[in-house]
């Protein structure tokens, strides 16, 4: 998992900004953080463990976006066949080709962080 975006991966990075930006949830979005960095080689070993759904994707937008959710926290990402690779079309439906995120934004109740930090 990357996170391209300066301040945003500062603000990952920090237990202390997310509960600052996120005090009620921000320890959801740490749970889906951790599930997403331990839970194995694919997508389809974060779906194995259970705690992280898909969210239907929006017509329109990138093929290759998608969009996991834990509770009240939602990160949408750019699924990728390998670290710094080519993204991967439509990895609802094909998880196990997923082996690298690359992180476009994280929400937690409704409250998007990019723009939003610093």
């Amino acid at each position: 998992m990357t996170v391209p975006d300066g301040e945003l991966y500062l603000m990952l990075a920090s237990p202390t900004l997310m509960a600052q930006m996120w005090p009620a949830a921000s320890q959801e979005l740490t749970v889906l953080l951790q599930v997403l960095r331990v839970a194995g080689p694919t997508l389809a070993d974060v779906f194995i463990i259970g705690l992280v759904a898909v969210m239907t994707p929006v017509s329109g937008q990138s093929l290759a976006r998608i969009v996991l959710s834990y509770r009240r926290a939602v990160l949408t990402a750019i699924a990728l066949d390998l670290p710094g690779g080519v993204p991967v079309d439509h990895p609802h439906r094909r998880p196990e080709t997923v082996r690298a995120l690359r992180v476009v934004d994280v929400a937690v109740e409704g409250r998007a962080a990019v723009g939003l930090a610093g």
